[in-house]
């Protein structure tokens, strides 16, 4: 196995997505994986890219595992693992689908007991795919015949030096594994290079789109001192109401409030609210008027929370959505 480690710089192109702000730099990876085929059982992984967060040199770091002989792809696996924990957002596109299934099965069959969760799972493709029919009626995005990574990376005006696709380096690798050509490796090398640099850039095409898919795509969560790890499982905004599912890493007592029109379950596991809302002027928030809590009335609240708990209908309203979970939590569930 030959590692290869470029310190690079990609903090213009992720700085302002407002997206990313939820997670720690400690957490994101942006990750792509290069094949000998698509059945996971007769193929093999023969590279694998990604780009951490690299504490000790204080920048980012964009990492290939070259796999030069096919006997040793459990190290390529182990030595990814010193770089991803249960806490890593594994930013990918069509990963969901492909490269983390991939991995996961190749890692059973090596008897490795790690599993990628499906919710650490930032999928753009997934992402652009959910969101195409909803997307303004003006974006170019609908009159995408193809929505591979090129087609993204040609329509954010990103181009790339090399020429050959994944399949073109499947017949490169086995070539290479007869004459072992280090410029065939090269092209390979790449080829995944640019794949993986080019995912920290197209993640900009975020911006637009609508929350509420946005939300429902993404691995977002906060931790609770009291509860732990708090997932957002499902998120909508209906015309009256914000309908939000929450999960849990440890289960809880049962829980079930209802008050006018807010309601909160707690079943084991899951949070389920129903929070009713306004809509004034294409902005959207909170009834303030027809909102409670266990605890304390909303109207009786310090007027300064209130402002934080304001949701605006707008590209981005992750950190208020945040803010409410939290603040519900706090006032019904801790004790």
């Amino acid at each position: 196995m030959k590692k290869i480690i470029y310190h690079i710089d990609i903090s213009e192109d992720i700085k302002n997505i407002e997206i990313l702000k939820l997670y720690k730099k400690e957490q994101i990876c942006f990750l792509d994986i290069e094949t000998t085929g698509l059945h996971r059982d007769y193929s093999y992984i023969m590279l694998i890219g990604f780009i951490v967060y690299d504490k000790p040199s204080n920048s980012f770091i964009l990492v290939q595992l070259f796999l030069e002989n096919k006997e040793n792809e459990k190290l390529l696996l182990e030595e990814l693992l010193k770089y991803i924990n249960e806490d890593s957002v594994i930013i990918t596109y069509n990963g969901y689908n492909f490269d983390i299934p991939f991995i996961n099965h190749r890692l059973q069959k090596h008897n490795i007991s790690h599993n990628i969760k499906k919710s650490s799972i930032f999928d753009i493709y997934k992402i652009i795919r959910k969101s195409k029919p909803n997307i303004d009626k003006n974006s170019k995005l609908l009159s995408f015949e193809k929505l591979n990574l090129k087609t993204i990376e040609k329509y954010l005006g990103i181009y790339r030096k090399d020429q050959i696709s994944g399949k073109e380096s499947v017949s490169l690798y086995k070539e290479y594994l007869i004459n072992k050509n280090e410029n065939i490796k090269n092209i390979i090398l790449t080829h995944n290079y640019e794949d993986i640099l080019n995912l920290s850039k197209i993640i900009k095409i975020t911006e637009i789109i609508p929350i509420n898919i946005l939300i429902n795509q993404l691995p977002i969560y906060y931790h609770d001192d009291y509860l732990g790890t708090i997932f957002i499982e499902h998120f909508n905004i209906s015309y009256d109401y914000l309908i939000m599912e929450l999960l849990l890493k440890k289960p809880l007592n049962n829980i079930f409030y209802k008050e006018d029109s807010f309601s909160l379950t707690v079943l084991k596991d899951k949070i389920s609210l129903n929070i009713p809302i306004m809509n004034i002027k294409n902005l959207t928030f909170i009834n303030i008027d027809k909102i409670k809590f266990i605890n304390k009335k909303f109207n009786d609240l310090d007027p300064k929370r209130k402002k934080d708990l304001l949701i605006l209908n707008k590209k981005y309203a992750t950190k208020e959505i945040l803010n409410l979970i939290k603040f519900i939590i706090e006032k019904n569930i801790h004790h």
